[in-house]
């Protein structure tokens, strides 16, 4: 087998989806952290995971429905 980067890294990799929809939400500046966190938490179906910058989070979702779904929940707060 052919040693390449993420061969060596195999150890510490889980899995992969690919992703059909992504969900960007912005927050007050320091607090995307806390709500990436809080989504996670939610375990809320089909969300995927989440990368948090300072003010903007990307969730990703395994289909557009879940999209809705979890646009649905960060507006209801």
């Amino acid at each position: 087998e052919r040693v390449t980067p993420l061969t060596t890294l195999r150890s510490l990799l889980r899995e992969a989806h690919p992703v059909e929809h992504l969900v960007l939400v912005r927050c007050e500046p320091g607090a995307a952290s806390a709500v990436a966190r809080a989504l996670e938490a939610e375990s809320l179906p089909g969300l995927l995971g989440t990368i948090a910058g300072d003010d903007t989070v990307l969730v990703a979702v395994q289909t557009q429905p879940d999209g809705a779904r979890v646009l649905r929940r960060v507006e209801e707060l």
